[in-house]
């Protein structure tokens, strides 16, 4: 899919909004809602429907004497976990599935090896606690990114790869307005993508950007993981998990397209938002159809049990 800004751009001329400022007309940041508004709404329905699409696995390391371990920051509706594995050497042949439990079901004797867990809030209770170190694997259906646009393009960055902190990032101030700076202090996060929207960075507590040298401040406590990083040419986006580019696949921007371009013109009182709303209907049942059979092969029964196979 297009990245925002074309998007914008797109909708602007189908509504004739092409000429705004920061006092009058529409603005890119309600479009960039509208946007949102419309990539969140057909993705609760692909995900209600059609679960597996957007599936994500994390390991995280457990240490000795742990009960809590916290969900994926990404965890959709914090809620849709599919499965959770324990593997108590760490090795990925070692994991085994985890049964979900309930809380009156907690155990607060002596650590052992986990058998299942509870689900309290944003986290998971290993139940019994883990005795040893380890690995929790979960699956899970994940947040989409949010969108936003480019809002300045990194001309410097050191990264200290030992304490995995930035030492100094630095953006072309020829790239960034006062008005971008200003959004990003809202939201007070920001993450880098590339030029394809891919996110390299996320969840940067961004506490301040200089408008004359484009330094960057940040809250303290910050750390990134290893496998992140930054690269000159790279993009500032604001937001916690954000990008430029949508993730749904191509089939999807014309209803972010029609979905946005409805919205201005109800804003704008205009008698060809019926119109548009007629055509985003008939373009969101396309889309559920399209999705309705992901794959063309034949579903085996699944087998759990692995013990009988040699290379086990």
């Amino acid at each position: 899919m297009r990245r925002s800004e074309l998007l914008i751009k797109q909708v602007r001329r189908a509504t004739e909004n092409e000429e705004f400022s920061n006092q009058t007309g529409i603005v890119d940041e309600e479009i960039l809602q509208y946007l949102n508004d419309a990539q969140d709404g057909i993705y609760s329905i692909i995900q209600s429907q059609f679960p597996s699409m957007f599936i994500k696995e994390k390991e995280t390391d457990v240490n000795a004497q742990t009960e809590s371990v916290s969900l994926p920051a990404d965890v959709y509706n914090e809620s849709r976990l599919s499965k959770v594995e324990f593997s108590k050497s760490g090795q990925a042949r070692d994991y085994y599935k985890l049964d979900s439990g309930f809380t009156d079901e907690r155990l607060n004797g002596n650590a052992a090896t986990p058998d299942f867990y509870i689900r309290r809030g944003r986290e998971i209770l290993l139940q019994p606690k883990s005795q040893s170190t380890g690995k929790v694997r979960f699956e899970y259906q994940r947040n989409l990114q949010r969108m936003d646009k480019r809002r300045g393009k990194v001309s410097a960055v050191t990264l200290d790869p030992v304490t995995l902190t930035i030492t100094s990032l630095t953006i072309d101030t020829s790239t960034i307005t006062n008005e971008d700076i200003e959004e990003i202090q809202n939201l007070e996060f920001g993450c880098i993508v590339n030029r394809l929207g891919v996110i390299q960075m996320a969840r940067l507590p961004i506490e301040s950007i200089d408008i004359n040298s484009g330094v960057v401040s940040f809250f303290s406590g910050f750390t990134y993981e290893s496998t992140e990083t930054i690269t000159v040419g790279d993009y500032l986006v604001g937001g916690y998990y954000s990008s430029s580019h949508s993730e749904l696949p191509d089939t999807c921007e014309r209803f972010l397209i029609s979905y946005s371009q409805k919205r201005v013109l109800s804003r704008d009182s205009s008698n060809d938002a019926g119109d548009a709303k007629s055509d985003m209907e008939e373009m969101r049942a396309d889309i559920i159809s399209a999705f309705a059979q992901p794959s063309g092969d034949i579903n085996e029964v699944p087998v759990t049990d692995y013990d009988y196979l040699d290379f086990y």
